[in-house]
C-alpha cells in the first residue's frame, strides 16, 4: 500500500486555522471523515480518549492522532498544517 492511497485531497488542510488541542482534534477528525461524516463523533471520541491516555505530539509541533475504534473500517491518513504552530 502506498501513501497515496492512504491520504486523499479531501483529507488535507494547509492552512488550518486553530487555537486549541481540542479544537485541532475537532478539525482533523472532520478532515479524517469526510466521505463518512456519520462516523466523525465516534471517531473524535476515540481520539480524545486516546490523547487522554498519553499525548500523540512527537515533537517538533508534529502529532499524530488516531484511535483504535468500531468507527474506522480502512485505514487512513489525514494532514493539516497549521502555519502559526
Amino acid at each position: 500500500m502506498k501513501i497515496v492511497d492512504l491520504l486523499k485531497r479531501e483529507s488535507v488542510e494547509l492552512n488550518g486555522k486553530v487555537t486549541s488541542k481540542p479544537e485541532t482534534i475537532e478539525k482533523r477528525s472532520h478532515l479524517c471523515c469526510r466521505r463518512e461524516p456519520g462516523r466523525r463523533g465516534s471517531y473524535k471520541k476515540g481520539v480524545f480518549a486516546r490523547e487522554e491516555e498519553s499525548t500523540t505530539g512527537i515533537g517538533e509541533g508534529i502529532a499524530i492522532p488516531h484511535a483504535k475504534t468500531a468507527a474506522v473500517k480502512a485505514p487512513g491518513l489525514a494532514a493539516m498544517v497549521v502555519k502559526e504552530g
